[in-house]
């Protein structure tokens, strides 16, 4: 009997493993969505002017730099990549998964490859170089670095799409946790959230973050450069002065 019970035991604390792992991927992720949201309306109001994009940056910074908050935030982060790379490596290979499901995963899978240079470009730059995160300084990198408005418009779109479809997700997961019919890629919600108002919002927040990489890079009004020689004077170190030929 001993025998015959113990594939059952192993099958159960798998079982509860993966559902604990689910819990933190969801848990840490709607956590990082706080954050990231706020991040992402601030990157829109770049749309209103320089001065209102840095007076909004600079009461978020207040928040974000806070010790307990900065290590919450960077628990989520790392709570949430850890947790995903392990689901990763448990799922059986899946064929005809839905398309949104599958923007969702690569959404997120270019999110963790980028985000550790892009807190090293931000908090990064400001702890080690003394250089604080402003408009100006996404501005310089759009002139001076080659391919950063493509990045900045890709990586902002997938962070978008991928906290959206997720927070999405966890609201269906969360409700649907004690229903024995739950499946882990279940797209449908079985819920009264609006189909046409994800996408709706999808598209209308991934319009307004292009245009905000538009917005970066002066197309809509001028651009006051005087910390440019600043930024000039730390990045040439490592990027070398073929890259500042510009006058600034």
């Amino acid at each position: 009997m001993a025998d015959n019970q113990k594939p059952d035991s192993s099958s159960d604390k798998s079982q509860n493993n993966s559902q604990l792992l689910k819990k933190i991927q969801i848990s840490s992720g709607v956590v990082f969505s706080s954050f990231l949201s706020f991040h992402l309306l601030n990157t829109g109001i770049s749309h209103f002017g320089q001065q209102a994009y840095d007076g909004v940056q600079l009461v978020l910074r207040e928040v974000y730099k806070n010790p307990f908050f900065e290590f919450v935030l960077f628990g989520s982060i790392v709570a949430h990549a850890s947790s995903s790379l392990l689901i990763l490596a448990k799922r059986k290979a899946q064929s005809h998964l839905p398309l949104q499901l599958k923007l969702h995963r690569y959404a997120g899978y270019f999110v963790m490859a980028a985000i550790g240079g892009h807190i090293l470009g931000t908090r990064g730059n400001e702890i080690l170089e003394g250089i604080t995160p402003d408009f100006s300084l996404i501005s310089f990198t759009v002139d001076y670095i080659p391919g950063m408005s493509v990045y900045y418009a890709i990586f902002s779109i997938s962070a978008l799409y991928h906290m959206m479809f997720g927070l999405r997700q966890a609201y269906n997961w969360f409700l649907l946790r004690n229903k024995s019919k739950q499946t882990e890629n279940a797209v449908k919600p079985k819920s009264q959230f609006s189909r046409f108002l994800f996408n709706g919002l999808l598209i209308v927040g991934g319009i307004v973050l292009v245009s905000s990489v538009v917005a970066f890079s002066g197309a809509y009004f001028p651009i006051a450069k005087s910390r440019y020689p600043e930024f000039v004077g730390k990045y040439k170190n490592f990027l070398g002065e073929a890259w500042f030929e510009k006058k600034v």
